[in-house]
């Protein structure tokens, strides 16, 4: 009877030890994508932040302005975290554009329109390595604050991530309207039936 109980909670033990090996690699798997994602949108802010380091030249140059694109200064003099070098970054490049929007004889230089170019394509691809990003976190902090591999998480030190742009407010508010949309639609649906 004892050889039982032992063999039982031998059973139980590795059964326990099994959940828990499964969910601690599952969360570092996770955590290891979103270090991937990272470190491939640091690629391609550094690669856009150098594309808006060369069109500044040729803007002042063509312009006769000093003070165009200065954000770029201050992201080089701080220490930023990535979202908020991918704000100015962002804000910079939509400034580059209205100036380029604003002087339409920029686009006759082949610099300029050349350096728009690699901007767009960076650009496309910094925003899949985002939505990559995302929903990496989006897993991750399912796995975090999910039982049971939440209480894996808590005795680990893993916390919650941040979404790297509003993604996570736009899914929620899309998620919204969908909801009031069905709901008006359920609305429309009882009062034709009261109707008929």
């Amino acid at each position: 009877m004892t050889i039982e109980i032992i063999i039982g909670i031998v059973v139980v033990i590795s059964f326990i030890s099994l959940l828990v090996v499964i969910g601690k690699n599952k969360i570092v798997f996770s955590k290891i994508k979103i270090d991937e994602a990272e470190s491939n949108i640091d690629v391609y802010l550094n690669k856009k932040k150098d594309l808006l380091d060369r069109a500044r030249p040729i803007l002042k140059k063509e312009l006769k302005i000093d003070d165009v694109l200065v954000n770029i200064d201050n992201i080089e003099k701080s220490d930023f975290n990535h979202f908020k070098i991918n704000l100015l970054l962002h804000n910079t490049y939509l400034e580059l554009l209205n100036i380029v929007d604003e002087n339409e004889k920029l686009l006759k230089s082949k610099t300029i329109v050349g350096i728009l170019d690699d901007l767009d394509s960076n650009e496309e691809d910094r925003i899949g390595c985002i939505k990559f990003y995302n929903d990496s976190v989006s897993t991750y902090n399912n796995l975090v604050s999910g039982f049971p591999t939440n209480i894996i998480a808590f005795f680990s030190k893993y916390k919650k991530m941040d979404y790297y742009s509003d993604d996570e407010k736009e899914m929620y508010q899309i998620l919204e309207d969908e909801e009031e949309n069905s709901n008006e639609n359920n609305r429309e649906d009882n009062r034709e039936s009261e109707e008929a």
